[in-house]
């Protein structure tokens, strides 16, 4: 209990201590009225180099990105097809299938006897 009251002591005084400085840094509140700015034509006497950064909310087009070409694709020249292993039977479907036409289908993909 006695931390919660040191941190509410302690950001009072920072409150505190944060409103001094603004008020010295404005001028102290009721001083002289400050003149608003004039219109002068000041130009430098040398240019000056552009920004190599934009500011903020200024559009910059992408750099341009050099085309490259794909890698030519390299194209096999009369290959023989793969032999097709044959199909090894893994042994009877059940009976109760036989008469399923999508149970027989797969009894047949799957390397399975049918009767």
């Amino acid at each position: 209990m006695r931390v919660k009251w040191v941190y509410v002591i302690g950001g009072a005084v920072a409150v505190i201590v944060l409103a001094l400085v603004v008020v010295g840094v404005r001028g102290g509140g009721g001083s002289e009225p400050v003149a608003g700015p004039r219109n002068v034509d000041v130009r430098p006497s040398t240019p000056q180099a552009p920004e190599t950064h934009p500011t903020q909310g200024e559009y910059v087009p992408p750099r341009p990105v050099p085309k490259t070409r794909a890698p030519e694709r390299v194209v096999p020249t009369k290959s023989r097809p793969k032999p097709r292993p044959e199909r090894r039977y893994r042994g009877d479907c059940p009976r109760k299938w036989a008469g399923i036409p999508f149970l027989r289908k797969w009894c047949e993909r799957n390397g399975y006897r049918t009767r």
